[in-house]
């Protein structure tokens, strides 16, 4: 395992991010088994280790949480409104909604070109 420990941390050190791609989708799991084995021969580890270096899961984003955080706004007359309430501005309520996508990380070093063979 010292191999993947050192690039790991070179990868770390250097500022070499892993490439993300997202989609609305969940990632088919032959797929991400696929870019693990080839990353896994790329690099002569096994898959299980090429796993600390491939990920996927899904992340959810709430921007605007009335229930939670909601913002309140005082009117002169004393009376208080949630902001999705009183503006006019379709964003606010369009924020109010959750969001999830699914998202895959591979390392930079695959290339743009190899994903788009899959």
């Amino acid at each position: 395992m010292p191999p993947v420990l050192a690039r790991l941390a070179t990868d770390l050190l250097y500022r070499r991010t892993l490439r993300i791609r997202l989609r609305n989708e969940p990632w088919e799991v032959g797929h991400v088994s696929r870019v693990r084995h080839a990353f896994a021969e790329e690099m002569g580890i096994t898959e299980k280790e090429a796993g600390l270096f491939v990920l996927s899961g899904h992340i959810v984003n709430n921007a605007y949480d009335a229930t939670h955080d909601g913002i309140q706004l005082l009117y002169k007359d004393g009376q208080l409104k949630d902001i999705a309430e009183a503006s006019d501005n379709l964003g606010i309520a369009a924020m109010s909604g959750v969001v999830e996508k699914h998202y895959l990380a591979f390392p930079r070093s695959m290339g743009k070109e190899w994903f788009k063979k899959l």
